[in-house]
């Protein structure tokens, strides 16, 4: 699933209305997939449980990711 506004539908909210559906048809969620980084102040309104369960932490946020040094590969010899 996408989340394009966190304020209407927050991390926790989506991925938990989620996995009560999934209980519904006796099925359930192994785990959280984040493909991106998600604002600090979202993670900041989840519960530790939640936090716990889907294994996302500060170095899922953007603020973590901007304060980051910048990596760059070594260019290498001269071809």
């Amino acid at each position: 699933m996408n989340l394009v506004d966190l304020a209407a539908t927050g991390l926790e909210t989506a991925v938990s209305r989620v996995r009560e559906l999934a209980r519904r048809e006796e099925a359930g969620i192994a785990r959280v997939e984040l493909v991106g980084l998600v604002p600090e102040a979202e993670l900041a309104l989840c519960s530790r449980d939640f936090l716990e369960w889907a294994r996302l932490d500060s170095t899922h946020t953007i603020e973590t990711r901007l304060a980051s040094p910048v990596t760059r590969p070594h260019p290498g010899p001269p071809a």
